[in-house]
């Protein structure tokens, strides 16, 4: 991959700094209108990458859905002067939203679906328009599954089978490779709440890039970790929504989930081929040197290497 180096004076770097750090606070990547959209219903996504690009000029390395055992690209389609695209799902389940995109000036190389510093992955629970209906988790709809982002965040259980009080285990991942002594922090926007709520993971990732956040509030979580690679922060994020629920209580809110203290079961290697990913997850989805146009499809068996689900909206 070709290295760009940029002189900046001091003055150009603390503001370049301050972005940082604002982005980090202010909100997600990537924004849904809602992650509990009605089958059919439009959903706007919007772009908040921190240098700035929107829809028309950012390069985008992957723009896809995994939603049962399909796996499909959304058509950028750019609407009110390139900040919003229009994605809608014609069927009722749980679905991963997945993003990579990166700055202006990378477009147009052979490698542009390579250098894309900013990974998103938002759950979403696609409703069916009976009224009272809700959308169970399954095993197999992709949530659990590794994408192949050049930076990642993997969820070892499906967060839409928690509640208030549960642990999160993850992984993290950088160039396919599980990354130790990460800080993870998140955010939570919660009913009620003019401000998010600032949560940091249990402890650094441990040797096999495992870590725990404790689900202590209910709304919608945007879990995310960085990093800085020649000079490019590279930043990665979770989003999904975590519901109340009074009848269910915080199922082993006492000790966390199963085997809390050694992680989740089999916590080593994660969901089935979670620690390798799909095919080629490092280099990057297969017909890697086609570029993004093999992107939305991704690894060829990744949407079976899954589990379960989530729901909500991010303002």
């Amino acid at each position: 991959m070709m290295t760009r180096s940029t002189c900046m004076g001091t003055g150009a770097l603390l503001t370049a700094l301050t972005a940082v750090t604002t982005f980090a606070s202010a909100g997600p990547l990537m924004e849904l209108s809602t992650l509990s959209p009605t089958a059919g219903e439009p959903v706007d996504v919007r772009l908040h990458l921190p240098t700035g690009e929107n829809w028309a000029n950012a390069n985008i390395g992957a723009f896809f859905v995994r939603q049962g055992k399909q796996q499909w690209s959304v058509p950028i389609d750019p609407r009110d002067g390139g900040d919003v695209v229009r994605l809608t799902f014609d069927r009722p389940g749980t679905a991963l939203v997945v993003l990579s995109a990166g700055r202006s000036e990378d477009r147009g190389f052979s490698d542009s679906w390579q250098r894309t510093p900013y990974c998103s992955k938002a759950i979403v629970r696609v409703q069916p328009g009976e009224a009272g209906a809700d959308v169970e988790p399954t095993v197999g709809d992709g949530v659990t599954g590794k994408v192949g982002h050049k930076i990642e965040i993997l969820p070892l259980a499906h967060p839409a089978t928690l509640r208030r009080g549960d642990d999160l285990p993850v992984r993290v991942y950088a160039a396919g490779d599980k990354r130790t002594g990460i800080a993870v922090s998140a955010h939570v926007r919660s009913p009620g709440r003019s401000q998010p709520v600032a949560v940091t993971a249990r402890r650094p990732t441990d040797p096999v890039g495992t870590t725990w956040i404790a689900l202590e509030h209910t709304g919608t979580w945007r879990v995310f970790w960085s990093e800085e690679v020649d000079g490019v922060t590279h930043w990665a994020e979770l989003i999904f929504d975590l519901a109340a629920d009074a009848a269910h209580g915080p199922p082993n809110a006492a000790h966390g989930p199963a085997n809390a203290a050694t992680g989740p079961v089999d916590a080593a290697t994660g969901p089935p081929n979670a620690a390798t990913g799909p095919p080629n997850a490092a280099t990057g989805p297969p017909n890697a040197a086609h570029g993004p146009a093999d992107a939305a499809t991704g690894s060829g068996e990744a949407t079976d290497a899954a589990e379960p689900d989530a729901n909500g909206g991010w303002r």
